[in-house]
């Protein structure tokens, strides 16, 4: 354990290669007997306090997946975490809804608008899709990479409002995404429900929001 190189962001080839040397040799080690479940677990408790010495506990080995936080080294690795840091910390909350708009069952290219919330930094675009039916040579529409699949193709449209707001994605992804397909299932489409964060919050004064994506287009009119 005295030559196992401690984890780093960017470690240098051979340092990959003595980690996975140590870690492999552990395994096969105890996948053949020679060591037993305490024995192995104790030393797999070793490996990593030699690979990671800034941990205080480690976790206990044999109850699924860790993650491990590796500290800067360098300034340049300071600098990139004191960054994601201040982006985290200036990212909107979206904790409280001050209003709802509700959408419509109107429908393009599987896509409905189903409601617009005003949050307190933020507003929110709801939306329900429906796939069309995969082919058979595809992968099943409830597996996960059907549903990564999809989650890539739902991408922020643009939103504006009748006083002439124009809404900025806060990411190019989905905030929430979550999908209701099962096996067994008479109906081989994916259906996923979510969400897109933009900045600003919508005003209260703003009446009607436009949506529009690949030239089609959705309206929300405000009701009171």
């Amino acid at each position: 354990m005295a030559n196992v190189p401690r984890l780093r962001r960017n470690p240098k080839p051979e340092e990959r290669a003595a980690g996975a040397e140590c870690s492999s040799a552990l395994e096969t080690l105890g996948a053949v007997g020679v060591l037993d479940h305490r024995e192995h677990s104790e030393w797999s408790r070793r490996l990593l306090a030699a690979e990671a010495p800034w941990i205080d506990e480690s976790p206990t080995p044999g109850e699924g997946p860790s993650v491990i936080s590796i500290p800067p080294e360098t300034p340049e690795e300071a600098a990139e975490d004191a960054a994601f840091e201040a982006a985290r910390a200036a990212r909107p909350k979206a904790k409280t809804t001050r209003r709802v708009v509700t959408g419509s069952p109107e429908r393009h290219a599987g896509l409905a608008m189903i409601a617009l919330a005003a949050h307190e930094d933020a507003t929110s675009l709801h939306f329900h899709f429906v796939g069309e039916p995969a082919p058979a040579d595809a992968p099943s529409p409830h597996s996960m990479r059907a549903f990564d699949d999809a989650l890539a193709t739902l991408v922020p449209p643009a939103l504006r409002d009748d006083r002439g707001t124009a809404y900025e994605p806060v990411d190019p992804h989905l905030v929430s995404a979550s999908s209701h397909s099962s096996e067994p299932d008479s109906d081989p489409r994916q259906v996923i429900i979510g969400a897109w964060l933009y900045t600003p919050a919508a005003p209260d004064q703003a009446a009607t929001f436009e949506i529009e994506q690949a030239g089609q287009r959705w309206t929300l009119p405000a009701t009171t």
